[in-house]
């Protein structure tokens, strides 16, 4: 992506003063850091979808986006949409998902954006967003909060979309005072909560008989997995060894009685590898529908290294289906998973993985 923060790198042959999630080693001065709150978040580096109308845009977990040409891959513009029914005050902090979902049945896909207040009385608010073409973006619903919950990715069914307010909050006043996005976003135990869980990826949702939901995700019980790639953590095998995989858990959303409840999922006899993966992907044809089948990575396989990867399918409805595969020092990307044109089954498809060996 050769974004205006990327070109400005390179002419400067130093790391342009634009928004990060964490901060910069050496640190940006205040002058620096100043210029990178005006100029804000400009890398869309999270992930690439094809819009209804045809266009490729990268994205990430911020409201702008970046458009490439899929052929060259050469990068066209930063498109900059409006925000539907917000204010300028609405604008200062604007979160969004990486992981848009395509609605069902529509040509249309599913996202949101979160609107951080720094204004004592005014209500910070989550807006449901319908999107039809890289700038064409419609409000479904606006839903005022007292505080925004950090959220990568959410859920989505035929006739819902399910939110998950984990308790991992945004607080703007932070950002003008240590201008680092990271130090914006604290995890706060509620006491009225009786499962509280920090997550970044949801694997699938679909609606089950007796007005419930099905929602599944890769669960963790702190937010240490926000620092998985500190470069101090990565140069350090001890801390390494102490990274948590993650815990597949379903949420069942009982509508009609207004509860939730929390399962795990059958184990195969041969391995559980399976059962802490991350960075899920499932057949698409069967997304917000029931399925069986989930694809991912699993980190720290022998619960030494956190660097030690294996490539994983996930058997949600007997166990097994489990398999995996695994090669020493062998780094993997997030796996895809493509099916086959003609699909007679869920897992009938070829689930690649760009993978780095080294010695």
């Amino acid at each position: 992506m050769r974004s205006k923060s990327y070109n400005e790198s390179l002419a400067r042959n130093d790391i342009a003063p634009y928004m990060t999630l964490d901060g910069t080693t050496p640190p940006f001065s205040i002058p620096e850091k100043m210029e990178s709150l005006i100029n804000g978040v400009d890398n869309m580096n999270v992930n690439v979808y094809r819009y209804p109308e045809g266009s490729y845009v990268a994205v990430s977990d911020y409201w702008n986006c970046y458009e490439l040409d899929p052929k060259s891959l050469l990068t066209i513009e930063d498109i900059k949409p409006k925000v539907p029914n917000a204010t300028i005050m609405d604008k200062m902090i604007m979160l969004r998902t990486a992981h848009p979902l395509p609605e069902y049945g529509r040509n249309s896909f599913i996202t949101f954006v979160s609107l951080a207040s720094a204004i004592p009385e005014k209500k910070s608010s989550i807006k449901l967003i319908r999107v039809k073409t890289a700038l064409e973006r419609h409000e479904i619903v606006n839903i005022d909060v007292d505080r925004v919950p950090y959220m990568h990715s959410f859920g989505i069914t035929e006739n819902y979309a399910v939110i998950i307010a984990m308790p991992f909050f945004v607080d703007p006043i932070k950002m003008f005072k240590t201008l680092i996005a990271l130090n914006v976003l604290e995890w706060t135990r509620v006491k009225e909560l009786q499962y509280a869980i920090f997550f970044l990826h949801t694997l699938n949702a679909y609606e089950d008989e007796d007005d419930t939901i099905c929602l599944d995700i890769a669960t963790y019980n702190e937010t240490r997995s926000m620092h998985f790639f500190d470069l101090d953590i990565l140069l350090d095998l001890l801390a390494r060894s102490k990274q948590p995989p993650a815990d597949l858990r379903r949420f069942k959303l009982d509508l009609s009685k207004n509860t939730v409840a929390v399962s795990s999922f059958p184990s195969s006899s041969k391995t559980d590898l399976p059962d802490h993966l991350d960075f899920p992907v499932v057949n698409e044809k069967i997304r917000s529908n029931k399925y069986c089948f989930v694809y991912g990575i699993r980190y720290n396989t022998d619960g030494e290294d956190y660097l030690h990867m294996a490539l994983v399918k996930k058997d949600l409805c007997t166990g097994d289906g489990d398999a995996y595969w695994s090669q020493p020092y062998t780094y993997l990307t997030e796996p895809w998973f493509i099916p086959s044109p003609e699909v007679s089954r869920e897992d009938d498809g070829i689930t690649p993985s760009y993978a780095r060996h080294t010695n």
